[in-house]
């Protein structure tokens, strides 16, 4: 009798015992909360963007909006944000159909572009506060963000429970950014 199949199984076993291992070490960094809220909106898919950044980005061209937003979060919290980056979040927000991605890419956008003061990037969340056509989510996502676009302290942004849009907006402070 061969032990053959007995080895080969065990070297199977072995490399999936590993490739769980190595798939536990890449959402460590990520921390628990935003491990399980990732796990639970992208399932198995979530483990293969974790393999390598150049995976997360193809899914930011997904059909899948919830794909496409989970890519962006990940990009943002885990890989972290570069120029490149950047410009796929501007042309998400200019093109995408899906309200909940532009709502994702203007909220990266607008962390990377944190405390710079940037006039263009400033002028084009400000267009979207404004843009009565612009579902709210993306609206609100784009007021928060010139919060952080000016580099207020987090405790002069809008509360995130109590904030009602576009009642409570500061509609001169926005116009500052036109």
């Amino acid at each position: 009798m061969s032990n053959a199949p007995k080895n080969k199984d065990r070297e199977e076993l072995s490399r999936l015992r590993e490739h769980l291992e190595q798939m536990k070490r890449n959402l460590i960094p990520l921390g628990v909360k935003l491990q399980e809220q990732f796990k639970e909106m992208a399932g198995p898919i979530l483990y293969e963007m974790l393999e390598s950044r150049a995976k997360t980005e193809r899914y930011l061209d997904d059909p899948n909006p919830k794909n496409r937003c989970i890519a962006i979060c990940l990009i943002d919290h885990h890989w972290g944000p570069d120029e490149r980056f950047a410009i796929k979040c501007e042309k998400l927000i200019r093109e995408d159909s899906d309200p909940e991605v532009r709502g994702c890419a203007v909220s990266c956008l607008g962390a990377y572009y944190g405390e710079s003061n940037d006039v263009r990037i400033g002028r084009l969340f400000a267009e979207l506060v404004f843009e009565e056509s612009e579902p709210t989510l993306v609206r609100e996502a784009a007021y928060r963000a010139l919060f952080s676009l000016r580099g207020l302290p987090i405790v002069f942004w809008p509360s995130l429970s109590r904030f009602r849009f576009p009642d409570d907006v500061d509609w001169v402070f926005v116009r500052t950014f036109l």
